[in-house]
């Protein structure tokens, strides 16, 4: 079974929350995490990053999601980033309207995959082999 650690770094994310309740009622296991409520703050402390890599090392996903704007770019970067750097092997997505506009740049950085419509449509079917 596949596991999906969605990430919301804004407090004002409907995208992510939807894409949870997509996964939760096809069955496929995934954890929100709303790690921010300062939407302007310029990134995450040492502290609140180990916190975040100790959980996820718990529950060992298969896929990190992230869905940002451009004025929380830097903080989605910063946590996968971190998560890489930590040891977590699992595949890192983005999305969001920033990500949409600038999917080469996404990619770029070490993405391994940005989703320019609607993940809640795709994402799905493509953890199912659809």
């Amino acid at each position: 079974m596949v596991y999906v650690a969605l990430i919301s770094v804004s407090p004002m994310d409907i995208g992510v929350r939807n894409l949870k309740t997509v996964l939760d009622r096809q069955g496929i296991e995934s954890d929100l995490l709303v790690l921010d409520r300062q939407p302007l703050r310029e990134g995450y402390d040492a502290g609140e990053l180990s916190s975040l890599v100790s959980f996820l090392r718990g529950r060992r996903p298969d896929v990190v999601g992230v869905s940002t704007i451009e004025q929380t770019y830097h903080r989605a970067r910063q946590l996968m980033t971190s998560c890489r750097d930590a040891g977590i092997d699992a595949q890192y997505f983005t999305g969001g309207p920033f990500p949409k506009v600038e999917p080469r740049l996404c990619l770029g950085v070490g993405w391994d995959v940005v989703f320019l419509g609607e993940a809640e449509k795709t994402l799905p079917k493509v953890l199912k082999g659809d």
